[in-house]
């Protein structure tokens, strides 16, 4: 079988037919979404213009003709585009629209052997179909091909998946058997939906000879194979349109390309889509931009390996039932009733997506071994360390159901690695781990334990049996664009270790000071001097004692943190004190710990100034008498003996 890896990209880009350096030029399409997205064109004029690419190619405006052969998979969206525009259109352009969807004309017919579909052909002019009739029966072998190959994809997608047919089309194209005309066009086909509403009858279109298009894996050749998941594609577009023709974009198309895997699983031709998926992880899930959505079919074929077959469907039937349009919505009903979610499903989507090509261990994609590998957005070398405060690319920043692969190769030498990682604050990040044994394909995955504020870290012991470590940050969200995190990692020797545990939690009086006190344990194997820093998140004075220690292997010191609590700060406030102890020897070999000091009330102290004194006499007397400040934080301050200024309570 044939295996599309990053490295064949170049061939199959733009597809078989079209050199890899073309690949800066714009398409047709491509020229015409610009021309739109810089204000040159309107709306409307975008939709006339698409429109055209797939009826009227000849006469498109000049300054959007390409050398760039036009062969896209699918020109459904651009239909339903104009369906759904249409009445935003200028009368002109409505009339145009009409022309460019109306049903195709076409000279001959045919029936389908089971009965169900109507194949509308020529045999001359434009849109003629190859003429070649093995069986000499009259019909051209390439109508019998397709036939045949749209009776397949009945039984697969209703006797066997268990879809609803699609809305029949009141007699439209001579009865109500499913119409597919035969187009000469640069597309492997499409599905026109007429009417309006969630529920719309269709036909479809496929190319009248598929010549030139990608090369696929069908065991009867390139040709037929195209011709197989085209009608397995748009028909079920047509399937769709039963169900809630105004799904998003994104997941019919993933849907429709799924399906071609579903019922010729041989062919293989939307493997010819990866590149415009395994590239870009960090792309959000549903994106739409430059065909990430065909690619995006694995999702699909994940929910049927992970899960099974007809969750698929249930998310088509939760959208037809309750008539929402957000497939995430239907995924979160039709997963939890799994016992998951969206967001549970979508990180062991991105583990399945990690183990393809050459990673490929049996455990995950049935085809895993012929898929693409998935971006590894940055590696780090072995001789690399310490790596400190990374951040991904500006443009590599992972949105919603998006993520990105960050790979750590370790040191050959016994240690231990440390990662660390900090995502944006608010959303949902995972930061997933994979990491690969040395010398085997055997993986274990996990996750780093993150707090509140998407921040934590990991300490993996015998670093070295390992070849590398995989950290993952994943927002497992449906909302947020292009987010940030930062990361750290460290390799360390096992000769050099130290560990930090702080004492109890203790409290304070406002104005005063007291000393906490930390251990620092040498827990490598040589004695080293450890130096030892204290940070809190409320700026206090802070004073480490002693600063710096030496301290022989397996032995341990204290070390104080003498703590200044400035006057007036009132009762109730908690501050973080961390003491960090770091190798002399060595900048990547240090831990830290973390206790927390309240401020609590001391009675009598009407002054708040942690001294109790005629002062605070002076400072009751002033206010029962004379209108003077009550004492601080609060009235029982002033009271050493259970009254309130004189007044039990």
């Amino acid at each position: 079988m044939r295996s599309v890896s990053i490295g064949t990209m170049s061939i199959i880009l733009f597809f078989s037919a079209i050199n890899f350096s073309f690949a800066s030029e714009l398409n047709s399409l491509d020229l015409i979404e610009s021309a739109y997205e810089s204000g040159s064109i309107s709306a409307g004029e975008r939709i006339i213009y698409r429109l055209m690419t797939v009826r009227d190619r000849e006469n498109l405006p000049k300054q959007y003709h390409s050398d760039l052969p036009l062969y896209d998979k699918c020109a459904t969206e651009i239909f339903f585009d104009a369906v759904t525009n249409f009445e935003s259109l200028t009368p002109e352009q409505q009339q145009a629209a009409k022309d460019y969807m109306s049903r195709p004309s076409r000279m001959f017919s045919y029936d389908s052997p089971d009965g169900y579909y109507k194949i509308h052909y020529d045999t001359l002019g434009t849109h003629a179909v190859p003429l070649d009739d093995s069986n000499i029966n009259g019909i051209p072998d390439f109508v019998e091909w397709l036939a045949d190959y749209a009776d397949s994809s009945w039984k697969c997608i209703h006797e066997h998946l268990g879809y609803d047919l699609p809305p029949v089309d009141g007699g439209e194209g001579g009865d109500d058997k499913y119409d597919i005309y035969t187009e000469n066009m640069a597309y492997y086909g499409y599905c026109m939906p007429e009417g309006s509403g969630y529920v719309m009858p269709s036909y479809v279109s496929v190319n009248c000879n598929f010549y030139g298009f990608p090369e696929n894996d069908d065991p009867d050749g390139d040709q037929k194979g195209a011709a197989k998941v085209t009608v397995a594609h748009e028909y079920f577009h047509a399937v769709q349109y039963g169900y809630n023709s105004l799904s998003y974009v994104w997941y019919k198309e993933v849907s429709s390309t799924w399906m071609e895997e579903i019922c010729y699983p041989l062919t293989n031709d939307n493997y010819n889509y990866f590149p415009y998926f395994f590239p870009v992880p960090h792309f959000s899930l549903n994106s739409t931009t430059n065909k990430h959505e065909y690619g995006a079919f694995v999702w699909n074929r994940f929910i049927d390996q992970y899960f099974d077959t007809v969750a698929v469907r249930e998310v088509w039937e939760w959208m037809r039932d309750t008539q929402g349009t957000d497939p995430y919505d239907a995924h979160e009903i039709v997963l939890t009733n799994r016992g998951s979610s969206l967001t549970a499903a979508y990180l062991a989507f991105c583990e399945w997506n990690f183990f393809t090509d050459v990673r490929d261990d049996g455990n995950h994609y049935e085809d895993g071994n012929e898929y693409s590998q998935i971006d590894i957005m940055r590696t780090h070398l072995s001789n690399w360390y310490p790596v400190e405060n990374q951040t991904p690319p500006a443009v590599k920043r992972p949105g919603q159901l998006g993520c990105n692969y960050i790979m750590f190769q370790v040191p050959d030498d016994p240690g231990n690695m440390a990662i660390y990682f900090d995502g944006a604050d608010g959303y949902n990040w995972v930061a997933q781990i994979i990491m690969k044994h040395r010398g085997e394909n055997l993986f274990e995955t996990g996750s780093i334990d993150l707090d509140s504020v998407s921040a934590g870290s990991l300490y993996v012991y015998d670093s070295q049996l390992y070849e590398y470590i995989v950290l993952n940050p994943a927002v497992c969200q449906t909302s947020g664009t292009s987010l940030d995190y930062t990361y750290s990692a460290y390799w360390r020797s096992p000769l050099l270790e130290v560990d930090v545990v702080a004492g109890p939690d203790t409290q304070m009086y406002s104005a005063a000071v007291t000393s906490v006190a930390f251990t620092v344990h040498n827990t490598g194997q040589v004695a080293d001097v450890f130096e030892s820093t204290a940070s809190d998140n409320l700026g206090w004075s802070l004073n480490v004692n002693p600063d710096q220690v030496f301290i022989d292997r397996d032995d341990s010191a204290v070390v104080t943190v003498t703590i200044t609590c400035p006057q007036g700060t009132l009762d109730g406030v908690v501050n973080d004190i961390v003491l960090t102890s770091a190798s002399q020897s060595s900048v990547n070999v240090w831990d830290d710990d973390t206790l927390s000091v309240e401020v609590f009330l001391q009675r009598g102290d009407a002054d708040n100034s942690s001294n109790i004194d005629i002062d605070d006499v002076v400072y009751l007397i002033s206010y029962i008498f004379s209108g003077g400040p009550a004492p601080q934080p609060e009235l029982m301050t002033g009271d050493a003996d259970d009254m309130i200024c004189g007044e039990p309570f």
